[in-house]
């Protein structure tokens, strides 16, 4: 059966807006909206660092009180500015220089992995700025924990939040696991509003 000349006609603005949503729907987005796009560029690692402030920001209210400066470095380099620091999960690591945050990410692993990385380095520059300068080891690598679990559980990493639930080691494990129960009582926010005054976990 064949359709009238009219009928035709009258399709084409649903055609043509269809057309439209299927392509702004499809994977013409930025590469930095795929997840397993790896990170090697400045470039890529300033975007994810403006991504991470803006969500931490905008879901806790963290803020910092000086400039952020960020570098991808080898897993090589990680190690040599490692010496003297708790060793975990050697793919990130902050430093405060006195007058900047500096924060040092591993090259080459997926976007995802980046954004988490960034946000618990980002968490001990607000740390830094906000909390105790004697609060606990345990206390401080929970929250910076916790606070990477829920953010990826905002962008939709669920896997690699529940990786962070399983996996966590026993300094950053403990920590994670009870400011879970300080958020069960107190909400997110409440919980950075506790850590800003905690100097542990007993507190």
């Amino acid at each position: 059966m064949k359709r009238s000349r009219t009928a035709v006609s009258g399709m084409l603005p649903v055609l043509a807006v269809l057309i439209i949503l299927t392509v702004c729907l499809s994977g013409t987005g930025s590469a930095q909206d795929d997840p397993y796009k790896i990170i090697s560029t400045q470039a890529d690692l300033n975007t994810i660092i403006a991504q991470v402030r803006g969500l931490l920001l905008a879901n806790f209210g963290i803020t910092f009180k000086l400039p952020i400066r960020s570098a991808l470095v080898t897993g090589a380099k990680l190690d040599e500015l490692y010496k003297g620091a708790y060793r975990g999960a050697e793919i990130g690591l902050y430093r405060n220089s006195g007058n900047c945050h500096d924060i040092f990410i591993m090259t080459d692993m997926s976007r995802d992995s980046v954004i988490g990385t960034v946000a618990h380095e980002m968490t001990h520059a607000w740390q830094t700025d906000f909390c105790p300068a004697d609060q606990n080891l345990v206390l401080k690598e929970g929250f910076a924990t916790w606070v990477t679990y829920k953010m990826m559980q905002k962008i939709g990493a669920y896997a690699y939040a529940q990786n962070i639930m399983e996996h966590a080691d026993p300094v950053y494990g403990v920590g994670f696991k009870k400011i879970l129960e300080w958020e069960d009582s107190l909400g997110e926010r409440g919980v950075v509003e506790k850590v800003k005054k905690a100097r542990s976990l007993a507190e």
